[in-house]
């Protein structure tokens, strides 16, 4: 090739590079927006596609509890669909102020992304979440009621422990934080579910264990949230004068800003999703005992899995325990919220659902957590100072977003099966 030849050949691939990235990003927006299609049946919210969830607010590093917080400016609070209060919380229906009533009856409600209120609040639709409704719900029997939303993205127990401190460390300084706090209820529990699997995967064999990360237990967390861990770490050589961490950060922002923002990512993971088989799926599923579960597709043996349960559980019930010691003297509340795979053994379209590590699917995870929650709610129940429920009573998959999340009508339905929780514990 001569040298003009080369010369053009370069001029041509750079001019042409960036009018492909356009016309793909153009075409993948137009291709997710006739995908993006929100229906109705029997008035529930089947969401196709996450662009639908709009609402935004920025984040950053939380370093009290390890993960991330909301970061809170103007245009947060003056966004009418915006989810967040000043204090970068959870946004509720309600707010009370010390200066204008004295006999707030407050609760703190703590939990994952389930109790933040996802999908709804990335809706725009906040006053839809289950914590709203039923904040509603109680203040029609008492006015004085106000609930405060205290819940993360990814939470387990031991967070949601550090988040209380938080507050009651911090609740004096602001008119709109109760301090009389009645009920603190922790929700969800599915983050702690994850945990111990993570535990029998991870540390099955004591493999890339080591004692400052508590076997995955707290703060810091394997898999899907280890990446806030390598986050500190990173950004604290880069600080120290690492060259390479900063550039790590750097490549890593980059990353994440294209998985973020382009439509031709976002297009080529549900490619790839809907094309891609796990090895269960490849072939008719087989349907095992919990035994064989834990031998088979865990590998490990009973006696060991039952001795990673109990340290799971022994850790979730010491974190939730911990939170009886509070200088208001609120009572405790802990309610396993049913999960998609977890409210019955018959689960529907296994092939298509979530798998855990490509091995787990829908209905062993049911099973697993069967276990693990029923022997959680039983030991907790042992505990003074805390009750513990759980129901599954006509919950029906229409409830269900996904396999922890609930659609609109699910998130009214739990909000009428809490209710009944916090009437007996606030003595309405």
């Amino acid at each position: 090739m001569e040298k003009s030849s080369r010369k053009k050949y370069l001029i041509l691939t750079v001019a042409f590079i960036p009018i492909i990235a356009i016309t793909g990003e153009l075409l993948s927006a137009g291709l997710i927006k006739v995908k993006n299609i929100i229906r109705e049946n029997n008035n529930t919210l089947l969401i196709q596609h996450t662009e639908t969830l709009k609402v935004k607010h920025k984040k950053t590093a939380d370093y009290i509890t390890g993960l991330t917080r909301y970061k809170v400016s103007e245009k947060d609070l003056t966004n009418k669909n915006g989810f967040i209060d000043r204090h970068g919380l959870i946004k509720t229906s309600h707010t009370s102020s010390s200066k204008n009533q004295k006999d707030i009856k407050g609760i703190l409600v703590t939990g994952s992304s389930t109790a933040t209120g996802y999908p709804m609040v990335k809706m725009g639709e906040y006053q839809n979440s289950f914590v709203n409704i039923l904040e509603g719900n109680l203040r029609e029997k008492d006015s004085s009621v106000d609930v405060l939303n205290i819940s993360h993205n990814g939470y387990n127990s031991w967070q949601e422990f550090v988040e209380t401190k938080r507050y009651f460390n911090t609740q004096q300084d602001f008119d709109d934080l109760p301090s009389s706090i009645k009920v603190i209820a922790s929700l969800g529990g599915i983050q702690d579910f994850w945990g111990f699997l993570d535990l029998l995967y991870y540390y099955k064999k004591n493999i890339d264990n080591q004692y400052y990360k508590a076997n995955g237990l707290m703060a810091y967390r394997v898999d899907g949230y280890q990446q806030s861990g390598n986050t500190f770490n990173k950004s604290f050589e880069a600080l120290e004068g690492n060259i390479k961490s900063g550039f790590d950060i750097f490549l890593s922002s980059l990353v994440n800003s294209i998985r973020e923002n382009s439509k031709m990512y976002r297009g080529y993971k549900y490619l790839t999703k809907k094309l891609r088989k796990s090895p269960d799926q490849t072939t008719s599923i087989k349907y095992m005992n919990l035994s064989e579960i834990i031998k088979e597709k865990i590998g490990t043996s009973l006696e060991k899995y039952k001795e990673k349960k109990e340290l799971a559980i022994d850790s979730v019930i010491s974190n939730i325990k911990l939170m009886t010691l509070n200088k208001s003297g609120a009572k405790v509340i802990y309610v396993y919220l049913p999960t998609r795979f977890g409210f019955t053994e018959n689960q529907n379209n296994i092939e298509n659902r979530f798998v855990y590590r490509n091995k787990l699917n829908a209905r062993d995870l049911s099973l697993l957590e069967k276990d693990y929650r029923e022997s959680l709610i039983r030991k907790m129940n042992n505990i003074d100072g805390i009750n513990a429920f759980y129901s599954d009573e006509n919950v029906k998959d229409s409830w269900f977003y996904d396999e922890s999340h609930y659609s609109r009508l699910g998130h009214k339905n739990i909000a009428i099966m809490l209710e009944k929780y916090f009437i007996e514990a606030l003595q309405i």
